[in-house]
């Protein structure tokens, strides 16, 4: 009994990885009494691999199939993960820039492996399980398999949890490239900036906590700076965004951050925005900590 499954020459990484699940067909098939061979041959610009199978006993044909969808499921949601997103992202979205798919394909990729990570074992198994049945079902009507029409017309649901995560990661992208663009266009504005006074000092007391010091240590009054922050002051804003644009307005040559906690993003967005003026404290009075408990995280 002859079973043939075909797929195009490129990309070449495909045909590279179905021929190696094939190869472990033929053990899994020896596994279960099934002896079999495989022949490769190339047809204009598809890859054909025939996979010969001898029985010995009725009901071994239904074991195959099966063996076959196993492995076959296996080589699409695996190997065919990336391969099959890049493919959704060119057809359902605008973006071309080789980079930019790059990008959302990682993103989409790390999505989907943290969401499977919470799945238990017996839901990973059923989701590979359905497909597994598809194909087997599949070879019981026919005995010619063209691997990537199939996964472009019999994988809708699998197709459509994909799309629904790109449709997240594009999501993700933007926002992350919206706030990169925001910060670049925050550093302009500090560059271009005629400093006001010499030093500040930014005291975080921890998570939505600061203090605005003047270089002698007394409190840098709301009164003392323009106009513009007293209209952010009437807006619905948080406190870091407060404190981001209090920083703007007054524009210090110099900043010091006192910080206990330099990785909270608040810092880490200071620190990009300042970038060339802001200097974070590895220890002093003013921020109660010292080179050795920064380093420990005490």
């Amino acid at each position: 009994m002859d079973y043939t499954i075909s797929i195009p020459q490129h990309p070449s990484f495909q045909a590279t990885q179905l021929f190696g699940h094939l190869r472990l067909l033929l053990e899994e098939l020896e596994s279960i009494g099934v002896m079999s061979s495989l022949g490769e041959r190339l047809v204009g610009d598809r890859f054909f691999y025939l996979v010969t199978c001898r029985l010995k006993r009725r009901g071994q044909e239904k074991q195959i199939r099966q063996v076959m969808g196993e492995l076959l499921a296996s080589f699409i949601c695996q190997d065919q993960l990336l391969y099959l997103i890049r493919q959704l992202i060119i057809k359902e979205t605008a973006f071309r820039e080789p980079d930019v798919i790059t990008q959302i394909e990682t993103i989409s990729k790390e999505n989907i492996l943290s969401k499977e990570k919470k799945l238990t074992a017996l839901q990973m198994s059923r989701q590979q399980d359905y497909l597994s049945r598809e194909i087997a079902r599949y070879f019981y009507d026919s005995k010619l398999l063209a691997l990537d029409g199939f996964m472009r017309f019999r994988m809708q649901t699998y197709r459509k949890y994909l799309s629904k995560q790109i449709k997240e990661a594009v999501e993700e992208y933007t926002l992350e490239k919206e706030y990169k663009d925001f910060i670049q266009l925050l550093k302009y504005f500090v560059s271009v900036q005629t400093s006001k006074i010499p030093l500040v000092h930014l005291i975080h007391n921890g998570k939505r906590k600061f203090e605005l010091l003047k270089d002698d240590g007394s409190p840098l009054e709301i009164k003392e700076m323009e106009g513009t922050l007293q209209d952010v002051l009437e807006q619905n804003y948080s406190h870091e965004d407060l404190i981001v644009s209090t920083l703007l307005t007054v524009a210090p040559e110099q900043v010091v951050l006192h910080s206990k906690h330099p990785e909270e993003n608040v810092i880490k967005t200071l620190l990009q925005i300042f970038e060339g003026r802001i200097l974070l404290c590895r220890g002093c009075s003013s921020c109660g900590i010292t080179l050795d408990s920064q380093t420990d995280g005490k």
